[in-house]
């Protein structure tokens, strides 16, 4: 079997997250950014590129707002973070686009995870 990674390839199904689902990452210093879209095994979030991305994040938080929705210290694994470009009207936004694999989950993150998949997400194209 081949062991590179690539969106077909994927071991869990990617569902597209729905508005308000963020996720902070923390290490000392926390950054924030919108949940793209998630998984059983990791996650995509898109954040303002205000230097580099950083490797240093080890834990992260997922939320909603106006839900009450909460996940802490998730552990991960960057497994990519690369530059995209938002067009507004009138401006442009750098920004980025980390993608994320789950470290060991404790079976309360794991039911939560299990939740917010179900119930804030909708099938990925």
């Amino acid at each position: 079997m081949n062991c590179s990674k690539s969106n077909d390839q994927r071991r869990f199904r990617r569902f597209n997250v729905k508005e308000g689902a963020f996720a902070v990452l923390r290490n000392g210093d926390s950054k924030i950014g919108q949940l793209i879209d998630i998984s059983r095994g990791g996650l995509g979030i898109r954040y303002i590129d205000e230097e580099d991305g950083s490797d240093g994040f080890y834990e992260l938080d997922i939320f909603l707002t106006n839900e009450g929705f909460y996940i802490k210290r998730v552990p991960f694994r960057t497994v990519s973070d690369f530059e995209i470009t938002i067009h507004r009207p009138n401006q442009m936004v750098l920004m980025r686009r980390r993608g994320v694999q789950f470290g060991e989950l404790n079976l309360k993150q794991i039911s939560h995870l299990e939740f917010f998949i179900h119930n804030y997400t909708t099938p990925n194209a």
